[in-house]
């Protein structure tokens, strides 16, 4: 699986280029350091997967321009402890798994 992540900083490669490098993983990582929206979302072409960040645009015009250019799984990620939601957005993800990374 091929996953585009938005809204990067350096300190993401620390953690996820572990991940990309384990075979086992089975996946391979772009990283951007533009964060989602209408403008950047096609800069996704050739991916399978987003990572946003949290606070990235997406509404229903990004999530549709996603879908034109190949994504089908739509990931977030956000710095919180392990096992906790920021405020806003408890109980909104009800019935969605959700992974924790400490």
């Amino acid at each position: 699986m091929k996953i585009i992540f938005y809204g990067t900083r350096e300190y993401d490669h620390y953690y996820f280029d572990v991940l990309a490098a384990d075979p086992e993983y089975g996946c391979e990582i772009r990283f951007l350091t533009a964060n989602l929206d209408a403008d950047t979302a096609p800069l996704a072409q050739g991916g399978d997967a987003v990572c946003a960040f949290v606070n990235a645009d997406c509404s229903a015009p990004v999530l549709e321009k996603l879908a034109q250019v190949g994504i089908r799984c739509l990931l977030l990620r956000y710095a919180a402890g392990a096992g906790r939601e920021p405020p806003h957005l408890q109980g909104v993800y009800q019935g969605v798994q959700q992974q924790f990374f400490a």
